[in-house]
């Protein structure tokens, strides 16, 4: 996997570290993402400048600059492994950024890793898995924006490995398994198409009570308002001392 890591020139000995979780498939053949959000790499680094802490940036493979297959259940174990990777390091604390996809791949891991997960801040997290048609349709508009992910791979593959990740990867079936001492705040674009409001309000309602939930004036994709919305989340976090 590629990792691009935003390192923290105020003290190169700390032992927390953020970690952020990109979304699926967070680019576009027909609408390309401009490359300086890329990933949200320019909130991975607003996120390193205003915590001091060093923050690292994952491309699940098959995406953006990993090589490789794309896996929906292979960007959790990946991320899962990764994650494990920066506690051999040394950092004792993690605190996870996760967007769409990425939310429900930070959920599987604040479910995994309950010693090192310091907490998870969440923007529309995707979190629940559709029935077999609805899924069939979503992928009809896949291979029309993203064709590339199916030189090597076949949609009707795609749409088993999101079965199977209803089966064993949902949110929801071990959302109050998570340990109520990881804050969790949660983030909503407001009319999201991807993630609706709703089904994000389901989600939190099966999370401990230290889950925070606020909803923003932007789209799923983050493009509307991005800069204010970045600094709203971060203004956010700071008062809730997220860090």
């Amino acid at each position: 996997m590629y990792i691009q890591k935003f390192q923290n020139d105020v003290d190169s000995q700390t032992k927390k570290a953020i970690l952020f979780l990109h979304g699926f498939p967070a680019e576009s053949s027909i609408s390309p993402v401009d490359p300086k959000i890329e990933k949200n790499i320019d909130i991975a680094e607003n996120f390193a400048q205003t915590f001091k802490l060093d923050t690292y940036l994952l491309h699940y493979k098959g995406l953006g600059k990993s090589e490789g297959i794309f896996s929906f259940t292979g960007s959790i174990e990946d991320s899962l492994k990764y994650c494990e990777s920066l506690t051999e390091k040394g950092y004792e604390q993690i605190y996870l950024f996760g967007h769409s996809w990425g939310g429900l791949v930070a959920l599987n891991l604040a479910h995994k890793l309950t010693t090192n997960i310091a907490g998870l801040a969440l923007f529309s997290p995707f979190n629940l898995i559709g029935s077999r048609p609805e899924i069939e349709s979503l992928f009809d508009l896949v291979v029309l924006e993203v064709p590339y992910l199916f030189e090597k791979k076949t949609k009707a593959e795609y749409i088993d490995e999101l079965i199977d990740i209803g089966l064993f990867f949902s949110p929801r079936k071990f959302a109050n398994e998570i340990l109520s001492d990881i804050p969790i705040y949660i983030y909503q674009a407001i009319n999201d198409n991807e993630v609706p409001e709703q089904t994000t309000l389901d989600l939190v309602n099966l999370l401990h009570q230290n889950c925070f939930y606020k909803e923003i004036k932007t789209d799923h994709s983050l493009k509307e308002n991005r800069d204010k919305v970045v600094n709203l989340i971060l203004n956010d976090l700071i008062s809730k001392k997220f860090v």
